[in-house]
Order: structure tokens, then C-alpha cells, then sequence
């Protein structure tokens, strides 16, 4: 049987990151091996440290999950630095399997998680991708300004990642109700859903980008596949919890697209 395989940073509040991709997974009868980039000191309030990992280390995990499982999907997040990022470059050049990108540039509470200088590198990485997921920030700090318009800021990145389809998150702009745009196939798709009410959450964007992952790995098409991961993930909105003293976290299996 195929399993997805999430690399990224490990979160300790488990709110987001690998813990938050692996919690996806399982709600959605899937199951995902694991390869930490970076252990992140972290609560609802704030990042306290951040130490990313020698590329050894996470060559190793890489090394470990296919020599004994058949990975059908590949979910990336958090990469921090040049040295991961050129190292997966690398390691994702054979790989014929479908990967899902969410470029993950700065969190929740604003704590930097990827260095500026590797900008360049993470481009390339980018055009590796069957489907990217930034949201506005991400995509505004990937084309190195400002944009107003969803279409020209689409067109824009698809010019950066010609091979890579799109999907542009909106839900950080303060809109109601929210319009994400899926760039798939050459036509621009818009995927309009209501705003839940929560001051602040996190785990949205590693959330929604290992759901989509694993419905591809049930075979769904890239924009069904959308569909259905904004549906989960609005529904993991709904039953948000306040565990700690900052912002609200998912509660991944209580949704009733887990039912």
C-alpha cells in the first residue's frame, strides 16, 4: 500500500508542522511517514527557538522511509535554509510521484522560518512541484513585491514556477467570504468558502496542504483534491480549541469529514 511522506519542521506545541500533517493524514484514513527538517521550540504565542537539522541527519530519514515503504505522495513544508533546500533539490530529482509544496515563510506569530537568502534555491525547489500552496504573503515574498490583484500575482508566480500548478490562499486577507484561486492546467479556478469565526489559529496552512496530499494519494484529481481539503479544513475550523494561552489550535479528528 502507497503512504504519503511529510517533510518538514517538528512543532512541539503539535499544532502545525509534521505533527499537523500527520494528524491530517490519519483523520483522512491515510497514513504518512515523516522526515524532520528542524525542531521547533514552539506555543500558541510564540516560536522560542528554532535548530534546523545537518542534511545527513535528514538524508538518513529519506534513506530509511524507502527502503522500506512505497511512498505515493510527498507533502514539503518547512525547509529553513539552503543546505536542505539544495539537498532535496537533489534527492526529489527522480521522483515521479506528485508533491505538494506549502512555502512556508514566516508562522503564525511572525517568527522568520526560512532564511531570505534562500529565496533563489527555494524557487527551484518550487518547479519540482506538482502543486504549490502560498498564501498571499508566501506569494508576494516568492515574486519580491507587492501585488493587489489575485490574477496578475497568479500570473506572476507562474512565470516563476511554469511547471507547477497553484493554489493561492486568501484567508489572510480580510475578506468574507474567502476566495482562494487554484491555478491548474492553464485556467484559473476560484474555490469561495465562508469565513469561520476565530481570532487566530494555527496550523491552517500545513493543515490544508497534507489534506490535499492525501487525497491525491486516494487518487482524487489536483483541483477535486482541493476541493475536498478546503472542505476538512473548514470543518477542523469549526472545532477549535483553546488548549493554551495563545492562539487556537485544529482539532483534526472531531470534523465530520472524519465521520
Amino acid at each position: 500500500m502507497k503512504v504519503g511522506l511529510c517533510i518538514g519542521g517538528s512543532d512541539s506545541s503539535a499544532a502545525s508542522g509534521i505533527q499537523a500533517d500527520i494528524k491530517t493524514f490519519a483523520a483522512l484514513e491515510q497514513y504518512a511517514c515523516s522526515v524532520i527538517t528542524a525542531i521547533v521550540a514552539e506555543n500558541t504565542q510564540k516560536v522560542l527557538a528554532i535548530y534546523p537539522l545537518p542534511w545527513e541527519i535528514i538524508q538518513e530519514q529519506l534513506k530509511s522511509i524507502e527502503e522500506d515503504f512505497s511512498i505515493g505522495v510527498i507533502k514539503i513544508s518547512m525547509v529553513y535554509h539552503q543546505p536542505i533546500i539544495e539537498g532535496l533539490l537533489s534527492w526529489l530529482q527522480d521522483k515521479k510521484i506528485p508533491v505538494v509544496i506549502d512555502p512556508i515563510v514566516v508562522s503564525t506569530t511572525n517568527a522568520t522560518l526560512l532564511k531570505k537568502s534562500s529565496r533563489p534555491a527555494l524557487l527551484e525547489l518550487l518547479r519540482l512541484a506538482t502543486l504549490i500552496t502560498p498564501n498571499w504573503k508566501e506569494a508576494e515574498w516568492l515574486i519580491g513585491k507587492k501585488e493587489k490583484e489575485p490574477q496578475r500575482l497568479l500570473e506572476q508566480l507562474q512565470r516563476l514556477v511554469p511547471q507547477s500548478h497553484i493554489l493561492l490562499k486568501t484567508g489572510d486577507k480580510a475578506t468574507d467570504p474567502i476566495t482562494d484561486y487554484l491555478y491548474f492546467q492553464g485556467e484559473m479556478y476560484c474555490l469561495t468558502h465562508e469565513r469561520i469565526a476565530v481570532d487566530a489559529v494555527r496550523g491552517t496552512g500545513c493543515t490544508l496542504a497534507a489534506a490535499i496530499a492525501a487525497f491525491l494519494l486516494q487518487g482524487f484529481s489536483i483541483l477535486d483534491a482541493c476541493k475536498k481539503a478546503q472542505e476538512y479544513l473548514l470543518n477542523t475550523l469549526v472545532f477549535h480549541r483553546h488548549y493554551g494561552k495563545g492562539a487556537a489550535v485544529l482539532m483534526h479528528c472531531l470534523c465530520d469529514t472524519c465521520f
